[in-house]
């Protein structure tokens, strides 16, 4: 990849501290949303985070687009002091969308394609959904460039939470590039590092490597399995950097994080590299004893400030 694309410009910058929760006007009412603004900033809050989830509410129809729920919601954040922070709705892919190109969705280690109905079912290797990522992204970014209460951007959410393999013909793709790149066109030296000697596992073109699956009678090979997580890791880099990149160019005076942490990511260089800070989901009550949460909720935000 080229040079990161980030300022790195810390929340620490800003005139106060942010105080606030994510909000989600696509759950409520017209009278809930008019009366919740200003019982939140009694409660303190000065900033809230919308849009994660809500690219069928933003994109209902391909093309389509429609922005007045966040317009108002925004507006009315606005004026008793609450500052917006805004996400790409990239998670949660609308109906029409995986209906129209079923060839986004992620597929499981027994070739099984995710369905419809939960989140982060679509494929960040896909090219299909990264143009439709781009596109939303864009068309988010363009119609509030100017609008002085957004003052930052969180891609995405909590990429690779609940399930970060892909076995895709994307992903399968995808992987063969990946090495085809890493050993600079030999399959030679793919052979080499990873001992395919060992149960005739050698190798005579990229095209022949597999994602590799769990369902087999033994062991996986290591070096194969580190490969595909490093792939998969680019690949979220890749994804990521989409966004970042129409994101800076529409207002530069924006920062972007993202909430992790999960597997295969690779937040201490490639993903991390792009953004201005690192971002933590804080859920105290996951962790059921009271007398550990603390230390669970010290050691993870120490963890998410290292990067």
């Amino acid at each position: 990849m080229s040079t990161p694309v980030r300022s790195h410009r810390q929340p620490t910058t800003l005139p106060e501290f942010l105080y606030g929760s994510p909000y989600y006007p696509e759950h409520w009412d017209a009278a809930m949303r008019a009366s919740d603004p200003a019982l939140l900033r009694s409660a303190g809050w000065n900033v809230v985070r919308m849009a994660e989830f809500a690219w069928d509410v933003i994109e209902p129809q391909e093309g389509s687009f429609d922005f007045s729920l966040f317009d108002e919601t925004i507006e009315r954040m606005a004026a008793v002091g609450i500052r917006t922070i805004l996400c790409t709705p990239t998670a949660t892919p609308p109906r029409w969308l995986t209906l129209k190109y079923p060839e986004v969705l992620r597929v499981d280690e027994r070739g099984v394609p995710l369905s419809h109905g939960s989140r982060q079912h679509a494929s960040h290797l896909s090219p299909v959904f990264r143009e439709h990522s781009r596109r939303i992204t864009r068309v988010m970014a363009e119609h509030y460039a100017k609008n002085p209460h957004v003052i930052g951007w969180q891609t995405d959410n909590e990429m690779h939470c609940h399930f970060s393999e892909d076995h895709s013909p994307a992903a399968q793709a995808f992987f063969v590039e990946f090495l085809r790149k890493r050993f600079g066109g030999d399959i030679s030296a793919l052979n080499r590092t990873w001992g395919t000697a060992f149960w005739a596992q050698t190798y005579a073109a990229f095209e022949e490597v597999p994602t590799p699956k769990p369902h087999r009678p033994t062991y996986l090979n290591p070096a194969h399995v580190l490969d595909y997580r490093r792939a998969l890791a680019h690949g979220a880099a890749c994804f990521q950097r989409d966004q970042v990149e129409i994101l800076k160019a529409a207002n530069p005076n924006w920062w972007v994080t993202h909430n992790g942490c999960f597997p295969y990511i690779d937040y201490a260089v490639e993903f991390g590299a792009d953004l201005d800070f690192m971002g933590y989901d804080s859920y105290p009550f996951f962790d059921f004893n009271p007398e550990t949460r603390r230390f669970g909720q010290a050691f993870n935000m120490d963890y998410t400030r290292a990067f």
